[in-house]
């Protein structure tokens, strides 16, 4: 990727100015873009040397995922965490080292350090330019507009540096016990004009929507269904990682995990794999799915009572369980164990080892093959549709290649 060179000496200036030094993570400066008009809040980390960068959280959606992000899984709970993780509105400066700078950022790095005579040892000072999105793992900032909020954030730190005379640890900490309010730059006739705001208010429900299930055919079917028994479920990211090629950046797909433990039937979950659809419309597809395929297609019931993890999960599942006289308990330390056993084997799935395979994958698909080995081509062939689409979606990449040469063998006759 290639950065114009104003936007590297600024980098080294701030690199050389190092707000982050005796600042906490919860001070900010906040300023009015110029390029879409919202507030952005703007924070350092680095106090203790592990991870030296600037963010610029943008409008109330990034203000509010720093405030989970300071808060924790300590306020929120722990199925509350890969969101929390993975759910910044944000762009950042960040000084990395050589090994996990951006492959595509180093280039232009290194040739303006050359060009301009800068010094770059390559450890925790390469300027990169990182884009943080809900659902995404961080990724080569490369959108125009943000971009230039990212470059607004600089000029914003940097000219608070000149006014303060390089004191930023006079910020207020921003955290539930804090001051509410930060020094605010707005931009008039040309020039940068110091003020002060109120900084939004706390409020880690405001961007979860409360689902309402309203297909009426459904819900007329559901009432035919007997009422037994105690279902688990959790809504929570991941393990399943896709690919956007757009913006060249992995995300996580959004995952609804159900059970009954006794006796014990646990579902395939029903996945979201779309980060950008509104999330309003996005849980509603998610909701009539788990309806259709989990309660009406599988379970062939409705539960006397769900037992669910984390708020999220309650506010997809609250409208549906009032329609059908659920009881639904929220208990965001609920003993799962047959869903924990399950997500744990599935998040095995997606590690790969030193060598670039996948463990998990092996060791299912070899004892899989160790079976299917003995079957005939007829017996082959009417195996699992399921199971089918498991095989013909291992990656070749991802094992060994003395299994996958089984592997062929066995998909001939599929």
């Amino acid at each position: 990727m290639e950065y114009p060179a104003r936007l590297y000496r600024k980098a080294f200036n701030i690199y050389d100015v190092a707000p982050w030094k005796g600042v906490s993570d919860d001070r900010v400066i906040a300023f009015r873009s110029t390029v879409n008009n919202e507030n952005v809040y703007v924070n350092f980390m680095g106090r203790l040397g592990e991870h030296l960068a600037v963010g610029a959280y943008i409008g109330d959606r990034g203000i509010q995922s720093l405030y989970d992000m300071m808060a924790g899984i300590d306020d929120y709970g722990p199925s509350n965490e890969s969101y929390i993780l993975a759910g910044q509105e944000c762009v950042q400066l960040s000084f990395e080292s050589e090994d996990d700078a951006f492959e595509d950022q180093l280039d232009c790095a290194y040739k303006y350090a050359e060009t301009f005579d800068e010094s770059l040892t390559g450890y925790k000072d390469i300027p990169s330019f990182v884009d943080f999105r809900p659902g995404y793992q961080p990724f080569t900032l490369k959108d125009e507009t943000r971009l230039m909020i990212l470059e607004e954030a600089m000029d914003v730190v940097l000219m608070y540096g000149d006014l303060h005379r390089g004191n930023y640890r006079g910020l207020n900490s921003i955290n539930y016990y804090g001051v509410r309010k930060a020094p605010y730059f707005v931009k008039q006739n040309g020039k940068w004009m110091e003020s002060e705001v109120t900084l939004p208010d706390i409020d880690s429900m405001k961007f979860i929507p409360r689902i309402l299930f309203e297909n009426e055919t459904m819900i007329a079917r559901l009432r035919k269904l007997p009422k037994v028994g105690t279902m688990y479920a959790e809504l929570r990211l991941g393990p399943l990682t896709e690919w956007d090629d757009e913006r060249e950046a992995f995300f996580f797909g959004e995952m609804l995990y159900s059970a009954f433990e006794k006796p014990e039937h646990i579902f395939e979950p029903v996945v979201n794999s779309d980060p950008n659809e509104d999330k309003e419309i996005a849980w509603g597809k998610m909701l009539s799915k788990f309806v259709l395929k989990v309660l009406i297609q599988q379970a062939k019931l409705i539960p006397e009572k769900i037992i669910c993890r984390g708020i999220r999960t309650k506010y997809l599942l609250s409208d549906l369980c009032e329609t059908l006289d659920i009881e639904l308990d929220e208990d965001e330390f609920a003993e799962m164990d047959v869903l924990d056993e399950y997500i744990e084997s599935l998040e095995k799935l997606n590690q790969t080892d030193a060598e670039g395979y996948n463990p998990g994958i092996e060791a299912v698909l070899s004892e899989l093959l160790d079976r299917l080995e003995g079957m005939s081509k007829s017996e082959l062939k009417q195996i699992a549709p399921s199971l089918q689409d498991f095989l013909k979606s291992v990656p070749e990449d991802g094992i060994r290649p003395e299994l996958n040469k089984r592997l062929q063998r066995i998909l001939k006759y599929l």
